[in-house]
């Protein structure tokens, strides 16, 4: 039975990392949500693909490690070129669905403040989002944990270990059997599209790009993830002719060993002092 398409968050904390980042940067912020739609692949691939991302869906899987990485680039106006780096690595547990990551995050652009941007360290607990920022230029929180604010429609990629519902991927294509880091895998690809960021107001954003899992063969377990995707709407006069390209990458390290992921016990709200949950 073909998996129905829904609504789907992005890579957790990983678009957020990158993506909230360069609306910081770039003068303007915002919230994303990613869900998958129809890729166009025929009957017999598409029920393949299905039955991969089923077997996924089913594996036993706890927890995982991970490396990341990720770059933001955009030729804007002027001459100028925005390019946002992001090199970490992170851990993910089911349950309870918490994910945590740490990455160093470069512009290597001619927009915006140029060089190290700092340390960027995320914590995702179910609809609870922490960021720490070390080292980061104009930051007051500096090294402080900040709990994030959830939309209130819910439409934000830092939604943690979301990615790995494969139930949610609409038709999605079989590209092969590959071998990643010794592994023999399945690849498989979906098409993605977006919804607006604050969808009632006025600023937009719109994402067109795929999104490219490769899962073992042997344990049905995520091997490698990969989403590549471009950015435009209206949003602080981001528009189609200069739309962010996005690239996210998610490499396995390990599954199941035994991670744990504990939220900070202490923290600050946006403009306040801190606060104990």
């Amino acid at each position: 039975m073909p998996l129905a398409p829904h609504p789907r968050r992005a890579i957790g904390g990983i678009v957020a990392g990158v993506v909230a980042l360069a609306l910081v940067v770039g003068g303007f912020a915002g919230v994303l949500a990613l869900r998958s739609r129809d890729s166009g692949a025929n009957g017999a691939n598409t029920a393949q693909a299905t039955a991969i991302l089923n077997a996924a869906a089913s594996a036993p899987l706890r927890d995982a490690t991970f490396n990341l990485s990720g770059a933001i680039t955009d030729n804007l106006p002027g001459g100028n070129m925005y390019k946002i780096t992001l090199s970490g690595t992170g851990a993910l547990t089911m349950s309870p669905q918490r994910l945590h990551y740490t990455a160093a995050i470069e512009n290597k652009g001619s927009f915006g403040p140029s060089g190290s941007l700092g340390i960027e360290e995320i914590i995702t607990d179910g609809s609870n989002t922490y960021l720490k920022m070390s080292g980061t230029p104009g930051n007051s929180n500096n090294g402080q944990w900040v709990k994030a604010k959830s939309s209130a429609d819910g439409n934000t990629p830092l939604s943690g270990v979301g990615f790995l519902n494969y139930r949610q991927l609409g038709n999605p294509v079989v590209i092969g059997a590959e071998t990643i880091g010794g592994q023999l895998t399945w690849h498989v690809r979906v098409a993605l599209a977006s919804k607006d960021i604050y969808p009632t107001q006025s600023s937009s954003v719109r994402i067109t790009g795929t999104e490219d899992l490769w899962l073992a063969q042997s344990t049905s377990f995520p091997v490698r993830v990969v989403q590549s995707f471009t950015l435009g709407g209206s949003v602080s006069g981001l528009t189609a002719a200069n739309a962010f390209a996005v690239t996210i990458t998610i490499d396995f390290t390990a599954w199941n060993t035994g991670v744990t992921i504990t939220p900070p016990a202490s923290y600050v709200n946006p403009g306040s002092g801190p606060v104990h949950p």
